[in-house]
């Protein structure tokens, strides 16, 4: 099975994985700084086309705690839009809370100690980006400071660990 990771945010990115093995990945398409809703279409039904059998696996949001008003809304629009795309083309396709794939992925990963306060936490940003060094060492030099390729590495690695079809 091959699984599109796909991190949904403008800076996001589609990444298509089979067997752990990384075989294509897409920034997502923008059209003055929003989300070119016809080319993403485009690009997706040319993955689904050229690969069969692809499950897509993006990012539900239950609750925007920290967010702006703006950048919720612009999350949700974003879901919404992926979805729909989804929907309309009969894709097979699963939703998945970020608490999940994080817990699972980043269980056997040290907490962050932050420099101010001592203690430790999940810094979800940076854990994403050791976590995908370390499954995914190949990509290093892509994913150094780009945590949202890591996050779509790591949503479609997660998928394929975890066995979830639809």
């Amino acid at each position: 099975m091959i699984v599109a990771g796909i991190d949904i945010g403008k800076k996001g990115y589609i990444v298509l994985n089979q067997n752990y093995d990384i075989l294509e990945y897409f920034k997502m398409p923008l059209l003055a700084n929003e989300l070119d809703i016809e080319e993403l279409n485009r690009l997706l039904n040319g993955i689904n086309e050229q690969y069969g059998n692809v499950l897509f696996a993006f990012e539900k949001f239950n609750n925007l705690f920290g967010y702006s008003k703006q950048a919720a809304i612009s999350i949700n629009s974003q879901f919404n839009i992926f979805k729909t795309i989804m929907i309309l083309n009969k894709f097979k396709y699963i939703t998945i809370h970020p608490k999940d794939w994080q817990k699972d992925i980043f269980k056997n990963l040290d907490l962050i100690k932050n420099d101010k306060t001592q203690t430790k936490k999940k810094e979800t940003k940076v854990l994403s980006l050791r976590a995908c060094h370390h499954l995914y060492p190949k990509y290093a030099g892509i994913v150094k400071n780009n945590d949202n390729f890591a996050d779509a590495i790591l949503i479609s690695h997660y998928v394929l660990r975890k066995h979830i079809s639809v």
